[in-house]
């Protein structure tokens, strides 16, 4: 079983949506259900809350083979540094609680929107990668 974080964005979205396809259990986290619905009418179980609550993600990488980590953009943060940080610890502590095996992280923002079509094509390959 495979957890994608960011499953509604640029990258997430291209690697739970090839994971469903191949027939692959995938959860996803989403801040968003009204964004989700395209996955989770796909099959994608949906666990609703952001990558800062550390409950929410023990509870979605129980059991997990894989998960990419996508530390999101926190537009109406005040303190970008420390938004990061308590994402990035939360992440870190039920990856470690669960003992998953397999972490992909994608964490550089500004980077994404320069190689979105490479970064792509690389998530691509990855997913197919899981399925094999």
């Amino acid at each position: 079983m495979y957890v994608i974080t960011g499953a509604t964005g640029n990258t997430g979205k291209i690697i739970a949506s090839t994971l469903l396809d191949a027939g692959k259990k995938v959860r996803i986290i989403s801040r968003s259900a009204e964004k989700a619905k395209e996955l989770t009418d796909k099959g994608a179980e949906l666990f609703l809350g952001d990558t800062s609550d550390v409950g929410l993600l023990k509870k979605a990488f129980e059991g997990a083979t894989a998960v990419y980590a996508m530390l999101p953009m926190e537009w109406q943060t005040t303190d970008y540094t420390e938004s990061q940080i308590a994402h990035s610890k939360a992440i870190t502590e039920a990856l470690k609680e669960c003992k998953v095996k397999y972490v992909v992280s994608l964490s550089s923002q500004e980077l994404i929107w320069k190689v979105v079509p490479a970064l792509c094509l690389v998530c691509i390959r990855w997913s197919r990668c899981l399925i094999r």
